[in-house]
């Protein structure tokens, strides 16, 4: 029998190995699309593009996007073909399709080497409350509205508290959390804002295991995640392989992306139906992250989680901020002025 310490090393090993930016598979709550370049005609996609554009999946595969989208089809060309798509996920537009079950999907794509990715996120959100239906309009007084609370603020402590309170307002999670990382990547609990719905995780403390290295990278690369439905199954991407590479989908900026089922698991062990993490950096470092959680599934649109990240950035900076100067006060105070003659 192998021992339990030696059982966890090895499980732990296999995470960190766990080649998490080509899953193969993406959450259900969407629909992949790999375009190749120059030509944009569809060389993979997830298999619910079949039930989406209500064609066979052999036929999506190599279609044009005029085949696709029919009208939008030249204002979604321009964009795929523009200098401004980089790896960075960014909004196209919103498309109606005829013979979807869905009256509206948002378009958000992005480049990976030679292929234009599009994925389609469902517009229509089934939750009760306002809270993540906020469209594009309403995003910049939010921003606003905390920069504004932001700015009296006299601690680092009460920066991270005035940011989950918002994060939590702006899109309805039970529970939000921002959570610090010490020199040994060791995480801690700094702020909460929650209801009763789950317990509260303020000052508890994570190893740097829960974490592993691959998923920091990928976290520093793509700065939000959200999980809306711990349940999920994935929905495969086919062919596997790339036909003109012969490599797996490369997944790493994708906002649809499929995670490991060791986290998965993890958030069932936590409780949490559904999840969003949101990057903290401090000079280009990870220092931290704004981890949010639901006791059920809860989606969130794209234009509020760019809104949690361009809080979370404001958060870094007012951060950053904060922590140069109590440095310099330190520094004066270990080091006072030498008197002169």
């Amino acid at each position: 029998m192998i021992p339990v310490r030696d059982a966890i090393v090895a499980a732990l090993e296999r995470c960190d190995r766990e080649p998490i930016h080509i899953p193969g598979s993406i959450q259900p709550h969407g629909v992949l699309l790999a375009f190749g370049h120059p030509d944009l005609r569809v060389e993979q996609a997830s298999v619910n593009a079949a039930d989406c554009f209500a064609m066979p999946l052999d036929r999506v595969l190599g279609a044009r996007i005029e085949d696709l989208f029919g009208p939008d089809a030249a204002q979604i060309r321009f964009g795929l073909n523009s200098e401004r798509l980089v790896s960075t996920p960014a909004y196209l537009m919103s498309v109606e399709l005829p013979g979807s079950s869905r009256p509206a999907w948002q378009l958000i794509a992005h480049r990976r080497m030679d292929l234009a990715i599009v994925e389609l996120e469902q517009a229509e959100l089934e939750q009760a409350g306002d809270a993540g239906r906020i469209g594009f309009s309403n995003v910049y007084p939010l921003v606003t509205r905390f920069m504004s609370d932001l700015a009296p603020a006299r601690s680092i402590g009460e920066m991270n508290l005035i940011a989950a309170r918002e994060i939590r307002q702006i899109t309805g999670f039970d529970r939000v959390l921002v959570y610090r990382f010490d020199s040994d990547r060791h995480g801690t609990v700094v702020a909460e804002d929650r209801n009763e719905e789950l317990p509260s995780y303020l000052d508890l403390r994570f190893p740097a295991s829960d974490i592993p290295a691959q998923a920091r990278e990928m976290y520093r690369l793509n700065r939000v995640r959200l999980i809306p439905d711990a349940d999920y199954s994935p929905i495969p991407i086919t062919p596997e392989l790339n036909p003109r590479t012969g490599q797996p989908l490369d997944l790493t900026f994708s906002v649809l992306r499929s995670v490991s089922p060791v986290h998965v698991r993890y958030m069932k062990n936590m409780g949490t139906g559904a999840s969003m993490s949101i990057l903290i950096l401090r000079d280009g470092q990870l220092w931290g992250l704004v981890a949010c959680h639901n006791k059920t599934p809860r989606r969130v649109s794209f234009e509020i989680r760019n809104a949690c990240d361009i809080i979370a950035q404001a958060l870094s900076v007012q951060i950053a901020a904060g922590e140069h100067a109590r440095t310099r006060r330190q520094e004066f105070v270990s080091s006072p002025p030498r008197e002169t003659c």
